[in-house]
């Protein structure tokens, strides 16, 4: 499900803004190999492929060696460059977007979603409720999601822009 958010998310972004653009999805399932295979796929089928969409962090390496392999690879900015956005906003991928490899990743906020997870545990044993549309104190929103309720913590994009934000929990352990 998780997986499948983000592809719709992206695809609803790309669809409401990008009308023209033509995108071809390849069910990965997950699995790096598999990911790795399908982005030496489309290198090879569209000459004029613009970017590639990662719905987790991990095949990133080996869809960047499969660019250069192909001799496809352009640092982000330049204009042949193949964008590659990524999802999870590991220390990694920061190092990637501070290189030039990688243009963008979704920042999941794992220490948050850690704290918030243990918070709300003690709140219901404490035997707090919550209901949709509620607001936090800490800049997000309680949701409906199937049926169960989530606190819709922040996920912002990274880039060069911001990539170096302490804030970031990516930059948490890596020095940044």
């Amino acid at each position: 499900m998780n997986g499948q958010d983000r592809s719709n998310g992206c695809k609803q972004y790309l669809q409401a803004n990008y009308p023209n653009f033509k995108i071809v999805e390849y069910a990965t399932k997950w699995d790096t190999p598999t990911a790795v295979n399908d982005a030496k796929t489309a290198l090879s089928t569209y000459p004029d492929l613009r970017g590639i969409y990662v719905e987790w962090s991990a095949p990133e390496d080996g869809i960047l060696a499969a660019e250069q392999a192909a001799g496809r690879f352009t640092k982000v900015g330049s204009s042949s460059h193949i964008v590659l956005i990524g999802n999870d906003g590991v220390p990694h991928e920061h190092s990637l977007i501070r290189a030039g490899q990688l243009d963008a990743t979704i920042s999941q906020p794992a220490n948050a979603y850690a704290q918030y997870a243990i918070f709300y545990a003690m709140a219901a044993l404490e035997g707090k409720t919550y209901s949709a549309g509620q607001s936090t104190d800490h800049n997000s929103t309680i949701v409906s999601l199937d049926g169960n309720l989530e606190d819709a913590l922040p996920a912002p994009v990274v880039d060069i822009t911001n990539v170096n934000d302490p804030n970031l929990w990516g930059n948490a352990k890596s020095g940044s």
